[in-house]
């Protein structure tokens, strides 16, 4: 297979365009109208926010056909992938490109960031290549070869169990220097009870195992003598 002809390079913002012909939408004529549809039906207004306030992501770059009979300082590209983080862009960079009612909101996004004048681009020459590629990233898991979303089990362990888990670690330890022996183990049946109300929320754990995991704890919970209490 011969490998196809690409190009890294970092690019102006203002060489580079949005496409007329996305599957996203219908054709259209001008940049305005693409900037119109992008920011009533693509969430742009959304991304444009988080742009703003985070840059653009270290992962994407943005895949850039020439357009014709334009070579060297003066090339133009238009964007084959990255539309709306390109229209968010140029919408922050100049407000006066957004439409009427969501002008005052690009001024506001402008006020506020470091702005990106140059863009992280790969010039791909052929449209088998970019066709490939494309469907990579947008026709879904295909069996492997395209990108699998999280799961609502992973997107938890990544935001929320994962730190959970260290400040229990952290908690433990605390405890474990600075409490009574009584307390300690008071602290730490209190805890497991409530990692079983964590497990079922999670659907880790049935409504009837926890039932029966939760008479335990609290059966021994109440059953500590009085005295460590008092160590």
């Amino acid at each position: 297979m011969t490998k196809a002809k690409r190009t890294e390079r970092v690019t102006p913002l203002d060489r580079v365009f949005l496409h007329h012909e996305k599957p996203r939408h219908d054709p259209y004529e001008t940049q305005g109208q693409v900037i119109d549809y992008l920011c009533s039906s693509e969430e742009v207004v959304q991304l444009a926010r988080d742009i703003a306030q985070h840059g653009l992501s270290p992962f994407d770059r943005f895949g850039v056909i020439k357009d014709h009979d334009t070579e060297g300082d003066d090339a133009t590209y238009t964007a084959a992938e990255g539309n709306c983080r390109l229209c968010a862009l140029k919408l922050i960079t100049d407000p006066e490109l957004a439409p009427p009612e969501r002008k005052s909101f690009f001024e506001a996004q402008a006020a506020a960031w470091s702005p990106i004048t140059q863009i992280p681009c790969v010039v791909i020459e052929d449209q088998d290549d970019l066709d490939h590629w494309l469907k990579r990233r947008h026709h879904g898991y295909a069996g492997g070869i395209g990108q699998k979303p999280w799961n609502a089990d992973q997107k938890a362990r990544h935001s929320g169990a994962n730190q959970q888990k260290n400040e229990q670690s952290q908690k433990y330890h605390t405890a474990k220097d600075q409490r009574p022996h009584g307390d300690l183990v008071r602290y730490l049946l209190e805890a497991l009870f409530a990692q079983t109300e964590w497990a079922v929320e999670r659907r880790d754990l049935s409504h009837e195992r926890r039932e029966h995991v939760g008479a335990l704890l609290a059966h021994r919970l109440m059953s500590l003598p009085s005295q460590l209490n008092s160590e």
